[in-house]
């Protein structure tokens, strides 16, 4: 088994400090790696660490990917565990939830194998503004890239790529739940789960304000009443599950909503 590093420096303009104060281990949730001044002081939560791969909690905040004039992201941290690290899908800066990084060849073979045949179980949980209409059971509407807006996704029938969300649960919330519930415009606010079927980017955010569903938060698919609604996006990936690449054992991994 592979244990968490005690301090890792994260390369590029930004160099941040990460203080550990638990050890890595099989299944053992309570370790975190905090870091300074990334989403608001939040911090990378280590769900599960072998030689293969790393299962993290991502915060909120915080890029996936390396931002393009430096700072810390999930790559910069897994590449400290291993050279061989790459990452096999990714969270949006301001979703929060379960990450899977593949830290061996052998492990991102298998996990991009998994993803492309969508036997990788991924389920979401978002808080929307309730629409004219109840949600449909699954959400099947192409995305292309919206040329003239990036980063935003259009709804496109001649040039887009088939999409699938699944839509698991939808109830209504107490608005004393929602930050900033007495924004004017806001309307009633439902809390949806959902399972991406495919994984296009953007694909929840734009699938659900397509139908007239929102999510809190969201600066590039929600009214400005909306956007405003919440003081992060209201998004989290909730769970994921797939198959060790190593051992082959099914594996599920949870990070509670934190909202």
């Amino acid at each position: 088994m592979r244990s968490c590093l005690a301090s890792v420096d994260f390369p590029g303009s930004m160099s941040e400090i990460v203080e550990v104060d638990g050890f890595g281990a099989w299944r053992q949730p309570e370790v975190r790696i905090k870091m300074r001044n990334v989403g608001r002081g939040a911090s990378i939560e280590v769900l599960f660490e072998d030689e293969h791969i790393w299962v993290i909690n991502k915060p909120t905040g915080l890029q996936s990917t390396t931002p393009r004039f430096g700072g810390p992201s999930v790559i910069l941290s897994a590449r400290t565990r291993s050279g061989d690290a790459h990452l096999v899908h990714r969270l949006d800066r301001d979703t929060s939830g379960v990450m899977v990084v593949g830290l061996s060849r052998w492990a991102l073979k298998s996990l991009n194998r998994q993803f492309r045949e969508r036997s990788v179980l991924k389920q979401y949980e978002a808080l929307v503004r309730q629409g004219a209409s109840e949600l449909p059971p699954m959400i099947d509407l192409p995305l292309a890239p919206d040329r003239l807006h990036r980063p935003r996704q259009v709804m496109s029938f001649r040039r887009g790529k088939a999409c699938l969300t699944r839509v698991l649960s939808d109830r209504a919330e107490a608005p004393e739940s929602v930050v900033r519930s007495s924004q004017g415009g806001l309307g009633p606010v439902r809390r949806v789960v959902l399972e991406l079927i495919t994984g296009a980017r953007h694909q929840i955010r734009a699938h659900l304000a397509f139908v007239g569903s929102p999510i809190l938060g969201c600066d590039l698919y929600a009214p400005e009443a909306v956007h405003a609604g919440a003081d992060r996006l209201m998004l989290h990936a909730a769970r994921l599950e797939f198959d060790h690449p190593a051992s082959g054992d099914r594996l599920r991994f949870e990070a509670p909503t934190p909202f």
